[in-house]
């Protein structure tokens, strides 16, 4: 198994999948420079505090959804597009295990994203206010919060996978991104934001930042509060959420690639 993870890793970059992974880690301290340097030519005060929870949002509303959208159709729906599955799996390989090992590859370059942003968009506001100003508390417990909403985004991302492996196309999968993205803007306000998969990421890492650190309240922590799902605490709502989506999708794609006839 560690042999079939090594190779999938291996593949990312020969599609092209690391270099989206890297765009993607940067963007978010590329629109803190933005805002910062807009800050400064306007004349306003923008505290440390602002720019992690921007960054934050940035990460798991704007970007991310339709990112983990993106790269995980990618990283399934390439071997349709170079024809190499019916190879491999006449070659022996263990259905279940090739997926698997797809899984754990998404898993991986996902978590390297989050974290990626969070030290870049980090460094960013370090530079910014200065050593003397910086948070620290809100710095490790936006870190502690990207590993948060990473999960979930992962766990939403089976969508994606599905359509992707179903369809046989790619490009079907990563049009649910787009999808996605227009959803986070759509459900931002709305009562089923928590339950959304482009919302539910955003709402479980502020949850997490606001639970380790009570000064970065924000508008995460008053959305799920009104709008709770059958009685339920809002990190359970939102951990349930997640966890039906990344389900669904799961055991749908296991199936399909059990019983699919690929040659």
């Amino acid at each position: 198994m560690t042999a079939l993870i090594g190779a999938e890793l291996s593949k990312l970059r020969r599609h092209s999948i690391l270099t989206l992974a890297v765009i993607g880690a940067l963007f978010p301290a590329v629109i803190t420079v933005m805002v910062w340097y807009r800050a400064t030519a306007g004349g306003f005060e923008l505290t440390a505090p602002t720019l992690l929870v921007q960054s934050l949002l940035m990460v798991m509303l704007l970007e991310g959804p339709g990112g983990a959208a993106i790269i995980g159709s990618m990283l399934f729906g390439r071997e349709y597009a170079d024809r190499t599955l019916p190879n491999l799996l006449v070659s022996g390989l263990p259905r279940p295990a090739w997926l698997g090992a797809k899984w754990v590859a998404l898993a991986l370059l996902g978590l390297g994203i989050v974290l990626g942003s969070w030290g870049a968009t980090t460094l960013v506001t370090l530079v910014a206010v200065g050593p003397d100003a910086m948070p620290w508390r809100m710095a490790l417990a936006s870190l502690a919060a990207h590993a948060v909403g990473a999960m979930a985004l992962y766990a939403t991302s089976a969508i994606p996978v599905a359509l992707a492996l179903g369809s046989r196309n790619q490009m079907v999968g990563a049009a649910w991104g787009v999808v996605m993205t227009v959803m986070a803007f759509m459900g931002l306000n709305s009562r089923y934001g928590i339950l959304l998969p482009a919302t539910a990421p955003w709402v479980a890492a502020q949850l997490a930042l606001e639970a380790l650190d009570p000064a970065a309240v924000g508008t995460g922590s008053t959305l799920a509060s009104q709008y709770a799902w059958v009685g339920l605490p809002a990190g359970w709502t939102v951990a349930l959420a997640c966890a039906a989506v990344w389900g669904a999708g799961l055991t749908y794609s296991v199936i399909y690639v059990r019983r699919a006839d690929f040659a």
